[in-house]
């Protein structure tokens, strides 16, 4: 039998569990879970795993609720179970963790798996409580985990004792807490308190396991070195017993000795990036210099400077190495300055792996597009410790962009936050659209609308002049078109809340109401004035944008219900 943290078993009842992940063809971070996945459902049991598209299957992805991608939930009985939080790293360590909260050991196992969740529960019972405290990585913790499965089986110890493991890499401040920091360690536990001086460190084996427990259950404490004395000098050297501490951790409300201080008084190129937040208690990117952003109306650029990495020896040529992109439809612009000692970055909106997301901020409605650089160096094969700079440097860069515009020129306006390792700006497209006019309905001559009589067609354009590859996420409908005359105290819609007006006989010409290129529509010209005259007018539409994940959900997009006079598009 194997358990946590090698292994999961789900409760062996009626109960049928299904973990779901939901994502859509352009998800970048979707595809990314493919490893993760094949990876779980080697280490599951009793549990079906399924891979949900919602651009295939929208309707079943609406009735869940699904409207941010990856998402991960736990169903139980066909019925929504539990939510996997959106803010934990989806990996297969955080996975298990989540299934062991959510659902709980099985009910017939011997030895079960508590959580930091159950630890207290657990050993609140009157019975003897016989904790294993184990890592993921220590072998000897797995081999004594086998051994007191064995003997809880096989031994007629009756129904006064019952046994746990508890892993330590899920729950380490629940360890702290607790004050165990050598692996394998047991404790013994009854009626909630620890029996005293009952901690054993390091592995025990079979005959060692049953001494220990017979002397417990009779309730006679041990003194740890009972144990050692049985074993002599050269046992005690072999005991296999990891080890862990907090020691050293006085640098905690402090930045590490390896970051560059950003000292405010001096030029931002000729002080480092990092600087303590006593408010945060943690060592944040204060140098605006460090990291930089700009939101281009069809891709984002951004720098990082290479003092910001954690890890003062990476050259540019690391760096490089480690900006690897797992989509195909990838095709950043990766350049290293020299002069200004970083790295230089231009990636399209949509394109190697950035995600978009709707976000209801202060702003308004935003469409934001998030890319996350995370770098991690390589290891020593097998290696199971790691130094400060072997860890990550990650960044994360966001763009907001208004998910409303209009298609004459407006103030391009931006501005800029950096929160820790991220950077973000709020910006606009609205210098991206355009209105053409065109001879006809095919839209093959374009012509200038200042000579059309009244009755003829206006055959009209609208189009977003940035080019975007097929699986971009945002695409954009015709909020409204209004026709005002030079003083502008007369207007008349031709297109209102994204519908077609009767009286002035609008018609779409586009096969689709969305678009992420252009739009085609035509109206019968008309004046304000009765009499024989030449008018000129103004057409000018507003646009809303979409992601294409909202408008299949419904949450997003044309109002079902048009006004009087006006007849739906859809």
């Amino acid at each position: 039998m194997k358990l946590l943290p090698f292994f999961i078993t789900l409760a062996k009842s009626e109960d049928v569990f299904k973990l779901q992940r939901f994502g859509t063809s352009w998800c970048g971070p979707c595809y990314k879970l493919d490893d993760v996945w094949r990876e779980l459902k080697s280490v599951t049991e009793n549990i079906e795993l399924e891979t949900i598209d919602c651009m295939s299957q929208p309707d079943y992805c609406s009735s869940r609720g699904i409207t941010t991608f990856p998402k991960i939930i736990l169903q139980k009985n066909d019925e929504h179970f539990a939510d996997f939080p959106d803010l934990l790293d989806r990996s297969v360590f955080e996975l298990k963790k989540f299934l062991l909260d959510a659902t709980g050991p099985a009910p017939d196992d011997v030895v079960i798996p508590i959580s930091e969740n159950t630890f207290d529960l657990f050993v609140e019972e009157s019975r003897l409580s016989v904790v294993s405290f184990h890592v993921d990585w220590c072998k000897p913790c797995s081999k004594m985990t086998e051994d007191l499965v064995h003997l809880a089986r096989e031994r007629n110890w009756g129904d006064d004792i019952q046994f746990a493991t508890f892993d330590c890499s899920f729950y380490p401040s629940k360890c702290d807490e607790l004050q165990v920091h050598a692996y394998p360690s047991l404790q013994f536990h009854r009626s909630g308190k620890p029996l005293p001086d009952s901690e054993i460190l390091g592995a025990l084996n079979h005959t060692e396991l049953v001494e220990v427990i017979d002397i417990m259950i009779e309730q006679k404490p041990m003194q740890k070195r009972d144990v050692s004395i049985s074993r002599g000098d050269e046992a005690l050297e072999s005991l296999a017993i990891a080890h862990t501490s907090t020691n050293g951790a006085s640098k905690s409300n402090k930045c590490l000795d390896s970051y560059s201080f950003y000292d405010g008084t001096l030029d931002q190129r000729q002080t480092g990036c990092w600087a303590h937040d006593d408010s945060r208690n943690a060592c944040l990117i204060a140098n605006p210099d460090c990291l930089q952003l700009e939101c281009k109306s069809d891709r984002m650029e951004g720098f990082i400077r290479l003092d910001a990495f954690n890890d003062p020896t990476l050259v540019a040529a690391d760096v490089t190495e480690l900006l690897n992109f797992s989509d195909d439809n990838c095709e950043p612009e990766i350049i290293y300055n020299e002069q200004r000692s970083g790295i230089f970055f231009s990636i399209k909106l949509g394109q190697c792996g950035m995600t978009a997301e709707s976000s209801e901020l202060e702003q308004g409605l935003l469409i934001k597009f998030s890319q996350v650089f995370h770098f991690t160096k390589k290891t020593v094969a097998g290696a199971r410790i790691f130094f400060a700079n072997d860890f990550a440097s990650e960044f994360g860069f966001n763009c907001f962009y208004t998910s409303s515009t209009v298609t004459d020129r407006s103030k391009y306006s931006v501005t800029t936050n950096i929160i820790n390792s991220n950077i973000e700006k709020f910006v606009n497209w609205d210098q991206t659209f355009g209105i053409r006019f065109f001879e006809n309905e095919n839209y093959e001559t374009e012509i200038d609308a200042t000579n059309l009589l009244i009755g003829d067609r206006v055959n009209a354009r609208v189009e977003w002049r940035e080019e975007f590859d097929a699986n971009f996420p945002v695409e954009f409908f015709i909020h409204q078109c209004t026709i005002s005359n030079h003083e502008n105290d007369k207007d008349f819609m031709v297109i209102r809340d994204g519908c077609l007006s009767e009286l002035a006989k609008t018609e779409m010409h586009s096969d689709e109401a969305y678009s992420s290129k252009t739009i085609d529509f035509s109206y019968e010209s008309f004046t304000f004035e009765k009499q024989e005259f030449s008018f000129e007018l103004f057409l000018q539409c507003s646009i809303s944008l979409c992601l294409k994940a909202d408008r299949i959900f419904g949450s997003c997009g044309i109002p079902p219900t048009c006004p009087d006079g006006y007849i739906s598009v859809l």
